[in-house]
């Protein structure tokens, strides 16, 4: 107990019922913002999920189908229950972004009696991560621009230089024909 009450997750498991019984982390209280045991995963963990979702619709079946049954149940039916959850504790919340991990529990005969949930919250993490991106993405429009101005620059000033001094010949030309033309009339 000293061990799972110190982790910055929240562990508990469920039996074929989806209900919630010991042993359940201290820290499932911070995550959920209620003491979780004895309730139904479907009250904590997966209550912002709308009940008539395709989502919920394959979590229940899941949870359904794979209680009693041999690790080939498990193995057919474990990826339709969804890795990452948004939670709210509230209506007016910001969203938690919380991690799941499923753990099967068999039992002597090979059969699944119970499923460990270990949940962690990486809402902050997910948050950071897109801050590394943009700035990685900044970062990156900055690189490009500097090596096409260094990568076209030398080209592009020898064109351009160039180009000057035949717009200068051309205007010095016609400068002193507009001259000699003056001077005749």
């Amino acid at each position: 107990s000293d061990l799972i009450n110190n982790m910055r997750q929240a562990v508990f498991i469920i039996n074929d019922k989806a209900e919630i019984i010991e042993p359940v982390s201290i820290f499932s209280h911070d995550i959920f913002g209620m003491g979780v045991i004895g309730k139904s995963v479907y009250e904590s963990l997966y209550k912002n999920i709308d009940r008539k979702s395709e989502e919920f619709s394959k979590i229940n079946m899941a949870l359904e189908v794979i209680f009693n049954a041999d690790d080939l149940q498990w193995l057919m039916m474990k990826d339709l229950l969804p890795e990452r959850v948004f939670y709210k504790i509230n209506k007016d919340d910001p969203d938690k972004i919380l991690r799941v991990i499923y753990t099967p529990l068999f039992s002597k005969d090979g059969m699944l009696e119970r499923l460990m949930y270990v949940i962690e919250d990486i809402t902050e993490v997910e948050r950071l991560e897109q801050e590394m991106i943009k700035e990685r993405e900044k970062g990156n429009k900055k690189s490009i621009l500097i090596q096409e101005l260094v990568v076209n620059k030398k080209e592009d000033l020898n064109f351009f230089f160039v180009d000057t001094l035949k717009i200068f010949k051309r205007a010095m030309v016609n400068w002193k024909n507009l001259r000699v033309l003056i001077s005749e009339k």
